[in-house]
């Protein structure tokens, strides 16, 4: 191959690399408008910025990331945060959203809130972030309890007033929610299913003697 094709082939490379790069772009940015949502240009584009780091770019790579979590319980997020080298994971935003994500995915719902204040800039971006949020945690308690108070409920949706009065109504009417009184307050009941209902096993375990046997040679001494 000729000097002048090796430099021709170079230069089609970097063309079709950044064409490549900017399409990633734009589906990114058509996610973040539209509310659609794509894993696998997701991680076209985070593979692209791994052998391409100089075209990183923080407020892109953050897009991801809340995109990603919005998808949870789906392991959207970790497989995007895997394709992150620690350098760019130490970066402050991409490490205040790290923190988000850690705090929502250990049920940590009262800490999630309060972390997202910081970052309500970045996540005004990208639409619909705190409905798919809220889903999550009701995904969470559905599936953990049978009963929550109002108060928690409340607290762990971010949401009071008609709003959090609002969303109770349509899930009982939807969902087979149901409120009920208590002397500390209302509670919400959710519906059973397998698993937020405690189950008894019963087990039988079979002894023998001679595992035993020791144990009363030393109790029955001087008996």
């Amino acid at each position: 191959m000729s000097a002048d094709a090796a430099q021709r082939q170079a230069i089609d490379i970097c063309i079709f690399k950044m064409s490549n790069y900017l399409l990633k772009r734009r589906l990114l940015s058509e996610q973040a408008s539209t509310k659609t949502y794509s894993l696998e240009a997701n991680l076209a584009l985070l593979r692209f910025y791994q052998f391409q780091p100089s075209s990183t770019k923080i407020p892109i790579l953050a897009k991801v990331l809340l995109k990603s979590v919005m998808q949870l319980p789906q392991p959207d997020f970790k497989i995007c945060a895997h394709l992150i080298p620690e350098r760019l994971q130490n970066e402050e935003l991409v490490s205040k959203i790290m923190g988000l994500a850690s705090s929502l995915e250990t049920s940590r719902f009262t800490e999630f809130w309060g972390q997202a204040v910081a970052l309500k800039e970045t996540i005004s971006h990208v639409p619909g972030f705190y409905d798919a949020v809220r889903a999550y945690v009701l995904h969470t308690l559905s599936i953990s309890f049978q009963r929550v108070p109002k108060s928690v409920l409340g607290e762990y949706l971010q949401l009071e007033g008609a709003s959090l009065d609002n969303l109770i109504k349509d899930k009982c009417a939807n969902a087979g929610w149901s409120v009920q009184s208590s002397p500390a307050g209302e509670l919400v009941a959710l519906p059973k299913g397998e698993q937020n209902q405690l189950v008894v096993k019963r087990t039988q375990e079979v002894i023998k003697f001679e595992q035993v046997s020791p144990v009363l040679r030393t109790v029955t001494v001087g008996f």
